[in-house]
């Protein structure tokens, strides 16, 4: 049902970014798909015939990407209209096509995720964190054309430059702050503030 409401919405063209609602309807069946997913279903992934699957699947989406640069972003983006991505009669088809290859490539990716933890494990913890708050800096960096990659070259640095979002969005700092609005609780701010009593106390 999450998936047919994902398909339909984009026939109706006042459903857009107001809001977030259309990127709402169109990503809920993956954040519902990872509420339900256990962790021996994760662990399957691992099995060694899906993980030389997943470098098929991996490699042959590489070679579409690159043969088919023209593909609009705004399938990906799920923000518009299928009117305004040129397929206001078949839209659905296609979206339902981007559904099945981002499941595909999740699937790909999740199979080499290791078992053991490690210094990016605590990352990958808060990553709705980076996932939520990351629109600011995309939206500034296309405000004010403050970064553009032109040439292969180009990439090393955007590399930085989303490591260090990441990491910034990742701090404690911010899941302090933004956590009441996120998750709806104040264990961190709380959390914070009873160790620093607690060494004030001490001193």
């Amino acid at each position: 049902m999450a998936v047919q409401i994902g398909l339909l919405v984009g026939y109706f063209g006042q459903i857009g970014q107001s809001f977030s609602l259309s990127r709402t309807f169109v990503f809920f069946p993956f954040f519902l798909l990872g509420y339900w997913v256990t962790t021996e279903q994760v662990m399957w992934l691992r099995r060694k015939s899906v993980r030389i699957i997943s470098i098929f699947v991996m490699a042959a989406v590489a070679i579409g990407i690159y043969y088919a640069p023209e593909i609009k972003t705004g399938w990906l983006l799920a923000s518009k209209s299928y009117g305004d991505l040129g397929l206001p009669q078949y839209g659905g088809i296609a979206r339902f096509m981007v559904y099945i290859t981002a499941g595909i490539m999740a699937a790909s990716i999740l199979a080499w995720i290791p078992r053991k933890e490690n210094v990016l494990t605590a990352l990958g913890s808060r990553t709705l964190y980076v996932y939520l708050l990351h629109g600011f800096f995309i939206q500034f960096f296309r405000e004010t054309n403050f970064f553009n990659v032109n040439s292969v070259f180009d990439l090393p640095l955007l590399a930085l430059v989303a490591t260090f979002i990441v990491l910034l969005l990742s701090s404690k700092p911010v899941l302090g702050v933004w956590q009441p609005f996120i998750e709806g609780k104040m264990s961190i701010l709380k959390k914070t503030l009873t160790q620093k009593r607690a060494g004030e106390n001490a001193s």
